[in-house]
């Protein structure tokens, strides 16, 4: 593998796929076009029924492609692919999601160098079938307390410190609790607007169902690992409303209780795991929570949110956050905006992510 000049540091992609062979030639020859180097590639294969290594080697001669022995979940894979990872800096995409211009990962290098504060960025992220993203792109990056799986580059220091996700969610949702892990080992995450990922939103092996239970139950246990004991009851009980109210409205009863559930199964096995932010931490993290803006710059020492600003968020960002539309609602695509990604609505393709539940 030949390094540019100037000794570019070597940037790590990484992959985890399952059963989707034909979207992922896809990414692998859309992340050919990147003009930076150097690159290094795993593909993380999790247990799929079809042959992917030689399909990947095809396309990639020099990528690592890792073959789990069972099927761990995603999570579980994108954890060893960021442990087994040589780069210094980790780019995590989906099989169905690939970047849309030939500098994106040189412009993603040369941001993380300019800001040292940074461990992780957020790109974002436009869902649809259409390969150009609709009108409304969001401009002007900012801290986010968040980012979104399919897309971002994290810091391999970031990493080494902290560790990997937490590989017993399984699916969907780890990405806000290890966004608490980044800021509580003094990182931010920046959104990066200038880079754009379009993820495709693969009908393969997608299962709206099973993400909107994940999504729901991941998100309770993240309260239940990172927030503060005086924080924790109001944190639950505002979730918990949240999730009762949105299975109600997609008729996801039996997700619902499922949740319910597996929380409590895991009660023993997550308090044991419990590490609670700090108070500064906390602070910082509603602070982008419920819209306030921050640069790459600005102080981190915020003062707590008040109660007019936690109605105005409700009443803003919350009510009209991005969501699946109600089981009465049988038009296509989803309603709502997100401060993070952008959608092409009414394709048949076009599947909303599950609706927040912070």
């Amino acid at each position: 593998m030949t390094r540019s000049p100037h000794h570019a540091p070597l940037v790590t992609v990484l992959i985890s796929t399952r059963n989707r062979a034909s979207e992922l030639v896809i990414t692998l020859r859309e992340l050919r076009r990147q003009t930076y180097r150097p690159l290094e590639l795993i593909v993380i294969d999790d247990f799929s029924g079809e042959e992917i290594e030689s399909l990947v080697k095809g396309e990639w001669p020099d990528a690592r492609v890792i073959r789990n022995p069972k099927n761990l979940g995603l999570i579980a894979s994108r954890s060893a692919g960021m442990r087994m990872a040589s780069g210094e800096h980790v780019i995590i995409i989906d099989d169905d999601s690939c970047f849309t211009d030939p500098h994106d990962i040189s412009r993603a290098v040369a941001r993380l160098a300019a800001s040292p504060r940074v461990g992780v960025l957020a790109f974002l992220i436009h869902n649809g079938a259409l390969a150009s993203p609709p009108s409304g792109i969001q401009d002007g990056e900012r801290l986010t307390q968040t980012f979104v799986g399919c897309g971002h580059m994290i810091r391999k220091s970031v990493i080494d410190r902290i560790g990997g996700f937490c590989d017993f969610y399984h699916y969907g949702g780890e990405e806000n609790e290890y966004a608490l892990r980044v800021m509580d080992a003094g990182w931010t995450i920046l959104f990066y607007p200038a880079v754009a990922v379009h993820h495709r939103v693969s009908n393969l092996g997608r299962n709206p169902g099973k993400i909107w239970k994940y999504a729901m139950r991941n998100s309770i246990w993240t309260s239940i690992l990172r927030m503060p004991a005086g924080k924790l009851p109001m944190e639950l009980a505002w979730k918990f409303t949240t999730a009762t109210l949105d299975a109600a409205r997609l008729l996801q009863v039996k997700g619902y209780f499922w949740t319910i559930y597996s929380t409590f199964r895991q009660l023993p096995r997550l308090i044991r795991l419990r590490r609670p932010i700090s108070t500064q931490t906390l602070r910082l993290y509603e602070h982008l929570r419920f819209g306030l803006t921050l640069s790459a710059d600005d102080s981190l020492a915020v003062a707590p949110i008040t109660l007019r600003q936690r109605l105005r968020w409700l009443a803003g960002d919350w009510w009209h956050r991005r969501r699946a539309r109600a089981f009465w609602d049988r038009r296509a695509g989803g309603i709502g905006r997100s401060p993070v990604a952008v959608f092409s609505d009414g394709k048949p393709e076009s599947q909303p992510r599950p609706a927040s539940f912070g």
